[in-house]
């Protein structure tokens, strides 16, 4: 297992940047990226640190990093990556990261060829870094982080209403002392009021806050992404959307269907239900068989997602319905959407797994 030395050279690495100091965060992303011995030194002590291997480790696998530096978490994992001593370059200028020798001459690795996919984010974005100088680069470091935040193959209403409100709110929010946690707990208590909302029949205010949570929803990940944080609850914001997803179409059916009592609302409500659970289920098989979500494996699949029947392009049909004063027609778009895009998706997923020719 390769150890890391955190190498400080300038008191601003343990200043505050995005909630977290420098040397924070350095710690932090190489414990997640499987690192069990991170030091932390000072520049002077860097040369001894890095010949005195500690015991049972191998002197050649050591990964150092300057504390004064930002840098992307997918550079901490290309470097642990190298099978013998590297430093790390962009464009041919060191960034302040290298796997340490003793001696053996190390390989230039330039970070402008690495692969600008991110599975985590769903999306192609070059490997960011940048060097701290002082505490008038919070803004700059705040805009860089919340700018490789945001996760790609989302709907229209995401990429066009929610993503410019969400970077706004979370540049302001990156230097706070707000959690992502806290950020989940405003969601989902502001999910459950506008599930109350549409069961009342203020469909209205139902659809407006039902637009803000779709706001809010985006900026627990963001705030957890800048600041290096997660917790349990945050691994259940998933399993928590689809709870209030359903339980908003649910609400909207009892009022409209006068407490259950039309049929034909009722019949459509199970439609929405058994389109939404086969919708779920294309999407596990492509990610059982794949190893991928659905919308990440082409781009036809991507174009898909603008449009597929998901939370906020259901709120925006209602919202749309109510300000026309068809709250009723938007429910049936709504039903038919979500079976016409499970529908899609079972057909893109048989195409996907079915066996190649050749």
């Amino acid at each position: 297992m390769m150890g890391a030395l955190v190498v400080v050279r300038d008191p601003i690495a343990r200043e505050r940047f995005a909630g977290r100091t420098l040397i924070e965060r350095h710690a932090e992303i190489l414990r997640r990226a499987g690192v069990d011995d991170v030091r932390v030194v000072d520049g002077a002590e860097a040369g001894a640190a890095r010949s005195a291997a500690p015991p049972g480790r191998d002197r050649r696998r050591l990964l150092v990093v300057a504390a004064e530096r930002i840098f992307d978490p997918r550079l901490y994992a290309h470097a642990l990556a190298q099978p013998g001593p590297a430093v790390m370059t962009d464009r041919g200028e060191p960034i302040g990261m290298e796997v340490a020798d003793d001696g053996t001459p190390q390989t230039r690795v330039d970070i402008a060829e690495m692969d600008p996919y991110s599975r985590e984010l769903r999306r192609a974005i070059p490997a960011f870094w940048m060097r701290v100088t002082s505490a008038a680069d919070r803004p700059e470091v705040a805009r860089m982080l919340v700018e490789a935040s945001g996760k790609g193959h989302q709907d229209l209403p995401a990429i066009w209403i929610n993503a410019p409100i969400e970077k706004a709110i979370a540049r302001k929010l990156a230097g706070t002392g707000v959690t992502p946690n806290q950020i989940t707990l405003v969601c989902n208590v502001l999910a459950y009021v506008v599930a109350l909302l549409l069961a009342r029949g203020q469909l209205l205010a139902g659809a407006i806050g039902g637009m803000v949570v779709g706001v809010i929803d985006g900026l627990d990940g963001r705030q957890a992404r800048v600041q290096v944080r997660t917790s349990r609850l945050g691994r259940l914001e998933h399993l928590l959307d689809k709870v209030y997803e359903v339980l908003w179409v649910v609400a909207l059916a009892y009022y409209l269907s006068s407490g259950f009592s039309d049929a034909r609302l009722v019949t459509e409500l199970w439609v929405w239900v058994a389109a939404y659970l086969l919708d779920t289920a294309a999407y596990d098989v492509v990610k059982w068989r794949r190893g991928m979500t659905l919308d990440e494996a082409t781009w036809i699949d991507a174009a898909i997602r603008l449009v597929a029947g998901r939370r906020n392009i259901y709120t925006s049909l209602l919202l749309v319905g109510v300000l026309i004063g068809r709250p009723a027609a938007a429910f049936h778009v709504i039903v038919w959407w979500a079976a016409a895009t499970a529908l899609v998706h079972w057909i893109r997923a048989a195409m996907l797994v079915s066996p190649r020719p050749g």
